[in-house]
C-alpha cells in the first residue's frame, strides 16, 4: 500500500482522508460526519483514485479499512500522527487538516502552523453559502498551481457576496458570477 501511495498522489490522498474522518469519528463522535459532508459539498474526487467506474478493487478496499483501522485504533487523539505505511511516510496534524478542509484534501502533509480561526468545520458544513461556493468553484481536480490562490480568494468573494444582508437574489448571482468571470480561463 505504501508504493501504491508513493506512486499515486489521488491513493495517498483518499487514504488519508479516510484515517482522518475515521480518526475523527472516534476522538469527536458528534462530528464524524463533518468531513465527508464537505467532501461531497466541495465536489472533492474522494475514493476515486483518479477517475473510473470502480477505481478500488475489492482487495484493495479491503487492504485499506484494515490500514486505515489499525492507525485509527493506535493514534492519539489530541497529537500530530506520524503516519507510516510501507514506504510511505508522513507526519500530519489532525486538527490542521480539518481546520484547513477541504483544501487540505489535496496537500494533507503541508498544513500546519496556525492559521486564521475562522469558522470551524461543523459552522462551514451548515452554511448553505459553503455550497453556493463550491458549486461555483468547486474542488473536483487538481488544477494548476497558479490557480490555487486565485480560486481561494474567489472563493472568499463569493461567500462574502452571499452573506451579504443587504444584497437582493438577483444582484448577488450576477456579482457571484462576475467574481468567476474576473478568474483567468483556465481557473474558472
Amino acid at each position: 500500500m505504501g508504493a501504491r501511495m508513493q506512486e499515486n498522489e489521488s491513493i495517498a490522498n483518499d487514504v488519508i482522508f479516510l484515517i482522518m474522518a475515521t480518526l475523527r469519528g472516534r476522538c469527536q463522535p458528534s462530528r464524524a460526519h463533518d468531513l465527508p459532508r464537505m467532501a461531497v459539498i466541495a465536489h472533492l474526487p474522494v475514493l476515486s483514485a483518479g477517475g473510473g467506474a470502480d477505481p478500488y478493487p475489492e482487495s484493495l478496499r479491503r487492504d485499506i479499512g484494515h490500514i486505515v483501522n489499525a492507525i485509527v485504533e493506535r493514534a492519539n487523539c489530541t497529537q500530530p500522527l506520524a503516519l507510516r505505511i510501507g514506504a510511505y511516510s508522513s507526519v500530519l496534524d489532525p486538527e490542521a487538516y480539518v481546520r484547513a478542509f477541504p483544501e487540505s484534501y489535496f496537500t494533507p502533509a503541508l498544513v500546519g502552523g496556525p492559521e486564521e480561526r475562522g469558522p470551524d468545520l461543523e459552522q462551514r458544513v451548515a452554511d448553505s453559502c459553503i455550497t453556493v461556493v463550491y458549486a461555483k468553484l468547486p474542488l473536483d481536480d487538481v488544477r494548476a498551481w497558479q490557480c490555487t490562490g486565485l480560486r481561494r480568494n474567489a472563493r472568499a468573494a463569493i461567500l462574502h457576496v452571499c452573506h451579504s444582508e443587504d444584497a437582493m437574489p438577483e444582484q448577488a448571482a450576477t456579482d457571484i458570477q462576475h467574481v468567476v468571470d474576473g478568474l483567468p480561463l483556465t481557473c474558472q
